[in-house]
């Protein structure tokens, strides 16, 4: 998996924190988000395909998806971390197991409604 930062702008890495940039934007929509993400189906790894198929899958306000696209492109060199963040902020912006699975992660690392401890 790339690291998508400021130093790998070569391979791509400049798209994702252009991204990340947009995000911070109000403007910003749920219908946005999951377009820019069809954009960028040429990067290797494709972390964010998720995000996309959330966003088509499930209705929610523009801040909890923005909350879901941060965590999927934070700053991390290790997918593990990658996935744990990630099931905290969905954690967080819903208060429940909304998301059955988070599509496009491998099985095993999955979020699931049975793997996602709501407290």
């Amino acid at each position: 998996m790339r690291n998508y930062t400021e130093s790998n702008r070569s391979n791509g890495g400049g798209m994702m924190l252009e991204a990340w940039e947009i995000c911070e934007r109000p403007e910003v929509t749920v219908a946005a988000l999951a377009a820019f993400e069809e954009a960028r189906d040429g990067l290797e790894g494709a972390i964010g395909e998720p995000f996309a198929l959330l966003a088509q899958r499930h209705s929610a306000d523009s801040d909890e998806y923005r909350m879901l696209f941060k965590a999927l492109y934070r700053k991390s060199n290790n997918e593990m971390v990658m996935r744990y963040e990630l099931a905290e902020v969905v954690k967080h912006a819903t208060g429940k197991a909304k998301f059955k699975m988070i599509a496009g992660l491998d099985d095993e690392y999955a979020v699931t409604s049975d793997n996602l401890t709501i407290n």
